[in-house]
């Protein structure tokens, strides 16, 4: 998994709603899983509450986290002494 609940990330390739490709957005909840493209997320930002939508779901391959600390299976942190 790529995200977590109450992470904020951007969208990279979207493929399901181009429209929010490059969009930040809040990770709400697990969402169900994509035909295809396996899991998901339900995800808001400011552009989809503006268009009447509470959330919407995207795929666990297109938001990447941007809280500055890596994912724990992507890479360990790192001490330096």
């Amino acid at each position: 998994m790529n995200v977590k609940p109450g992470d904020l990330a951007i969208v990279r390739s979207s493929d399901v709603c181009p429209e929010i490709h490059g969009a930040i957005v809040e990770v709400l909840s697990a969402s169900a899983p994509f035909k295809g493209y396996g899991p998901g997320w339900n995800c808001t930002c400011a552009s989809m509450r503006d268009a009447g939508f509470a959330h919407l779901p995207i795929p666990d391959s297109m938001p990447k986290p941007i809280s500055g600390v890596p994912v724990h299976d992507e890479q360990l942190d790192e001490v330096i002494a």
